[in-house]
């Protein structure tokens, strides 16, 4: 018995020690791109990319776009490119006729473009779109939020939640 738990504790040494030296050697961890829509109320969506490393997931950017009542609920077509990890960029787009709502974003997550709009994403990475139903609509950068410190799930509604500035331009910009 002892010798099997011997045997059980080396491999998982071997294994911290080769995934360790993997890492050490420059080979980059695993991980992918997420994104997430969310209709927020009836005048009010969100669109929110997430880095994911090794299994954790962390948001980059939140994006809110505003309408009238109603503009949003139509039939949609999503598009994604690229990826946050290993690649040069990450895009997504919902398509809807004539209607594009898009967020790309830097691989080193250093920018964003928000309906095309560059920020840079030390300075803000929650943006609003006014007029999101038009074609020239305004994309505002809302600031900086800590949206790590944000454990409540969706992500969207939680950030309102916790910052009562953001409630208050949601709900003043309807």
């Amino acid at each position: 018995m002892l010798l099997l738990k011997t045997s059980a504790l080396r491999v998982c040494v071997l294994l911290l020690i080769v995934i360790g030296a993997s890492r050490a050697f420059g080979e980059e961890p695993t991980g992918h791109t997420l994104f997430d829509a969310y209709p927020l109320s009836d005048s009010v969506a969100s669109l929110c990319m997430n880095m994911v490393l090794d299994g954790r997931s962390r948001p980059v950017a939140l994006v809110y776009f505003l309408g009238p009542p109603g503009w949003h609920k139509r039939k949609w077509e999503s598009i994604s490119h690229g990826s946050l990890v290993g690649g040069t960029e990450a895009s997504y787009e919902l398509t809807s006729g004539e209607l594009v709502l898009s967020l790309r974003v830097s691989a080193d997550a250093q920018t964003a473009r928000v309906q095309g709009k560059p920020f840079a994403l030390a300075d803000s990475n929650v943006f609003l779109v006014r007029n999101a139903d038009r074609p020239l609509s305004e994309v505002v950068a809302f600031g900086r939020i800590d949206l790590l410190s944000i454990t409540e799930q969706p992500l969207a509604v939680a950030a309102v939640r916790a910052h009562p500035p953001l409630a208050e331009a949601l709900g003043s910009s309807k």
